[in-house]
């Protein structure tokens, strides 16, 4: 007869070695998909390094661009203070002409929308300015 017992207290030793065997592979393959996660996620995530440097150059990116800014409002400045100047000086020069204008000649006559552009009002002629599309005096 078989002796059943002395069966199965054998074959627990090499059953056991069979499930500690599955397992290590088990630890081994999953040890290595964490190390493999935590490297794609190192990867993924910026160091403290990269980040510092990051910060730095957006600092003298916006640096730049506020002088940039600031150049351009001077730039600015200067234009009006030029432009104003230039207007100044044709006021000027059209009040001299009516001043001197001769008293027995009718004065000239100017386009209205030209004269809408002078910043000054009181031009002795506004009232005489020349419609858009030929026609009479105003």
């Amino acid at each position: 007869m078989v002796n059943w017992e002395s069966i199965v207290v054998a074959a627990i030793g090499p059953v056991l070695v069979i499930i500690g065997l599955i397992y290590q592979e088990h630890r081994k393959r999953k040890n290595a998909k964490d190390a493999s996660d935590a490297t794609l996620q190192a990867q993924r995530e910026p160091t403290w390094n990269e980040l510092v440097t990051e910060n730095r150059n957006q600092r003298v990116e916006l640096t730049t661009q506020g002088d940039a800014i600031e150049q351009l409002r001077r730039d600015m400045t200067n234009l009006e203070r030029k432009m104003d100047r230039k207007i100044s000086a044709f006021e000027n020069i059209l009040r001299d002409v009516a001043n001197q204008w001769p008293a027995h000649m009718d004065p000239p006559v100017f386009n209205s929308d030209d004269l809408t552009e002078l910043l000054d009002n009181n031009i002795p002629w506004k009232n005489r300015a020349r419609p858009l599309y030929g026609g009479g005096l105003a």
